[in-house]
C-alpha cells in the first residue's frame, strides 16, 4: 500500500512538473496581439501599396506622353523596321556581360561563406534579383538576392546585404567619375544638371562612411561586446551583426582589393555603355552621334530610374531616353525608337533568363518537398 502510494505520488509530482513547464513555455510565447500590428498600422502599411501605385502609374503615364508628344508613328515605325539587328544582337550580348561582370565582383565581396559559390550560382541569383526588380517596386531583388545568397552560401543575412551595400557604394563612386567625365565634354540636361551637387556630395560621403566603418569599426564592435556584458539582449545582437558587418568589409581594407573591385565595376558600366551605343548605331541614324551620347544615356537611366514607378519603368524609360539625346540633336521619332528598342534589349534577356531560373528553383523546391 505504501508503495502504491509512492509511485502514485511520483506521478502527480511529474504532472504537476510537465503542468508547470508546459504554464512557463506558454507564458514565454509571443501572444499573438503583442506581435501583430494594430489595426491602423496594418491599415497603413496596406494602403500605402495601391497610392505608390497609383502614383507611379500617373508618372509613368504622363513621362510617356510627354515623350510620344507631336511624334509621327510612321516615321517609329519605318526606324523599327530599317534596325540592323546584328548590332541588337550584340547590345543583348553586352548585357549579359555587364551582369556577369557585375556577379564577379558580387562573388568577391562575399565573406563568412561556408559552402563555396560559383561564378554561375552567383550569376543565376544576380539575374533572378535584378528580374524582380524590373517587375515588382520596391527594390525587392535586392531583398531576394540576400535571402537567396545567404541560403546559397550559407552566410549570414548581415554578410550578404553588407556585400550589397559595398556594390552600391562601388556603383555611386562609378556614377560620380563618369559624371564629372561627361559634364567636362557635353552640356548635361538640365534636370540631371540640377541635382548633380547631391550625386557628388552622396558619391563622396557614403564611401567616407563606409571606410571609416572598415578601419575603425572593431572598435566599436568591442565596445559593444563590453556593454552587452554576456545577457543575450539587443545589444549582444547588435554586436554579433556589426563583427559581420566589420569581417565583409575587410576587401577595402587592402588598396589591392579595392582598386580591382572599383576596376570590376567600372567595366559593368562600360558593357552598359556599349549596350546604350549598339542600339544607338542600329538605327542607321541621319547624324554621326558620338560615343559621349551611350554615356549621357547611361547616366541619365541610371539616375532617373531610381524614382517609384511601374514595374518595368514603362513610359519614365523613353522619356529619358528623349530628354538625354536631344542634346545630340537626334529627332524625336528617332529618340523614342531608340527608348523602345533600348527598353526591350537591356531588360528582354534579365526577364527571360530570371523568370526561367526563378520558375526552375520553385519547381525544384516544390520536388524536394
Amino acid at each position: 500500500m505504501l508503495l502504491v502510494t509512492e509511485v502514485t505520488a511520483i506521478r502527480e509530482g511529474r504532472v504537476h512538473r510537465r503542468t508547470a513547464t508546459e504554464a512557463s513555455r506558454s507564458e514565454s510565447r509571443p501572444r499573438p496581439s503583442s506581435v501583430r500590428p494594430s489595426s491602423r498600422a496594418r491599415y497603413f502599411i496596406v494602403s500605402q501599396r495601391p497610392w505608390r501605385l497609383a502614383a507611379g502609374t500617373l508618372l509613368s503615364v504622363g513621362l510617356l506622353w510627354l515623350a510620344a508628344r507631336g511624334v509621327s508613328w510612321a516615321e517609329v515605325a519605318v526606324a523599327l523596321g530599317s534596325a540592323r539587328w546584328n548590332l541588337i544582337a550584340v547590345a543583348a550580348g553586352c548585357v549579359l556581360l555587364a551582369t556577369a561582370l557585375g556577379a564577379w565582383c558580387w562573388r568577391r565581396l562575399l565573406v563568412a561563406t561556408t559552402v563555396p559559390v560559383t561564378l554561375v550560382g552567383a550569376w543565376k541569383i544576380l539575374v533572378i534579383g535584378q528580374f524582380l526588380t524590373i517587375c515588382v517596386p520596391a527594390r525587392a531583388g535586392d531583398v531576394a538576392r540576400v535571402y537567396l545568397m545567404r541560403e546559397a552560401a550559407g552566410m549570414p543575412k548581415t554578410g550578404a546585404a553588407t556585400s550589397l551595400i559595398l556594390e552600391k557604394v562601388f556603383d555611386a563612386t562609378t556614377l560620380l567619375l563618369l559624371l564629372g567625365l561627361v559634364s567636362l565634354l557635353v552640356d548635361l540636361p538640365a534636370p540631371l544638371a540640377g541635382v548633380r551637387r547631391g550625386l557628388a556630395a552622396a558619391a563622396v560621403l557614403l564611401p567616407l562612411a563606409v571606410v571609416a566603418l572598415a578601419w575603425r569599426g572593431t572598435g566599436l564592435v568591442r565596445l559593444l561586446e563590453r556593454q552587452a556584458h554576456g545577457d543575450g539582449g539587443w545589444v549582444t545582437r547588435l554586436a554579433r551583426h556589426g563583427e559581420t558587418i566589420v569581417e565583409s568589409l575587410r576587401i577595402i581594407r587592402h588598396w589591392q582589393g579595392l582598386v580591382l573591385m572599383q576596376a570590376g565595376y567600372l567595366g559593368v558600366w562600360l558593357a552598359l555603355a556599349g549596350v546604350n551605343y549598339a542600339v544607338l548605331r542600329a538605327l542607321n541614324l541621319d547624324i554621326d552621334v558620338p560615343v559621349l551620347a551611350a554615356f549621357v544615356v547611361l547616366i541619365v537611366l541610371q539616375v532617373g530610374t531610381s524614382v517609384p514607378s511601374t514595374p518595368g519603368k514603362i513610359g519614365v524609360f523613353q522619356y529619358l531616353a528623349v530628354l538625354a539625346l536631344a542634346p545630340f540633336g537626334v529627332a524625336r521619332e528617332l529618340a523614342l525608337t531608340y527608348g523602345v528598342l533600348l527598353h526591350v534589349v537591356g531588360f528582354g534577356p534579365l526577364v527571360a533568363l530570371g523568370g526561367f531560373w526563378s520558375w526552375t528553383g520553385l519547381a525544384a523546391k516544390r520536388r524536394a518537398r
